[in-house]
């Protein structure tokens, strides 16, 4: 016999829950993109595990499937700094960005 879940909370409680997840995916979000404009490349998963304040990298990393689940960031498997943000333009500096930077 199969066994199913009930969810018995509230619409309220429902709600609250996913205005939580929006807030934090933004707050994870918004430090990806800042991070990106300011070094030119993704920040690692310990440094959005400090960022947000997060009590280990494990919780990141469930935060940041639950991004790719939902589609609101991409990542390679095993590919470290690979974080993307769906509809993001990426500029690549080359050798004469470099030079003018000074």
């Amino acid at each position: 016999m199969p066994y199913y879940y009930l969810d018995t909370s509230s619409r309220a409680e429902r709600q609250a829950r996913g205005d939580r997840y929006n807030q934090q995916a933004q707050r994870i979000l918004e430090f990806i993109r800042g991070f990106w404009l300011k070094h030119g490349y993704s920040p690692s998963v310990r440094e959005i595990t400090l960022a947000a304040g997060f009590t280990s990298t494990s919780v990141a990393n469930y935060w940041l499937k639950q991004m790719r689940t939902n589609g609101h960031l991409l990542y390679e498997d095993n590919i470290n700094r690979s974080f993307r943000i769906p509809g993001q333009t990426v500029h690549i500096p080359t050798h004469l960005d470099m030079l003018n930077r000074s």
